[in-house]
């Protein structure tokens, strides 16, 4: 019984690398700069490469979506991406809309809209989450390009609210190209 669960594990954990392989191939860092795009398309959104790990990744099958999560410890910032083939909107401020019906931020506090290069920015905070006191600052930026919904999340968790500039700095260097 040992020698059959080990011989599981094995396949397993050799699935679970091919898995991990696969979905790193959205994924291309250069020097400076970590690109992520979905199999297909002729363009990748990119972010500075300094101290990001990607923490999570998962893609739907047909390679038409993808979802990465990234921390940086150093400054206690968090990154994630979402690139999905659809047409439920059709530009920046309607995938916007949709973005915010995530139950997530219904206690959404001192919400304001702007724009930054390609995207519809909403700038938020969270005080409060299931119940616990957190001090969250939020920006959600939505873009719409090529039939693909581009969404992007950079959140920061602090004593107190920690400042939004850091965050808008952070989204001012994200490109599309």
């Amino acid at each position: 019984m040992s020698l059959t669960r080990n011989f599981l594990r094995i396949v397993f954990s050799s699935v679970a690398l091919w898995s991990t392989v696969a979905a790193h191939a959205d994924v291309t860092d250069t020097p400076t700069v970590r690109q992520f795009s979905v199999p297909g398309t002729q363009w990748k959104v990119a972010i500075p490469k300094d101290n990001w790990v990607i923490a999570k990744e998962q893609r739907r099958p047909g390679d038409t979506t993808v979802y990465y999560v990234l921390e940086n410890e150093k400054q206690g910032q968090y990154f994630s991406v979402f690139i999905d083939k659809t047409n439920n909107c059709q530009n920046g401020p309607t995938c916007l809309t949709a973005a915010l019906k995530n139950p997530a931020y219904k206690n959404a506090k001192d919400a304001r809209q702007f724009e930054v290069g390609p995207f519809t920015v909403t700038q938020f905070f969270i005080d409060e989450f299931s119940g616990y006191q957190v001090k969250q600052t939020n920006l959600l930026a939505e873009a719409y390009l090529d039939g693909y919904w581009i969404d992007i999340h950079i959140s920061a968790v602090g004593k107190e609210r920690p400042a939004p500039e850091p965050l808008i700095e952070l989204l001012k260097s994200v490109t599309i190209n």
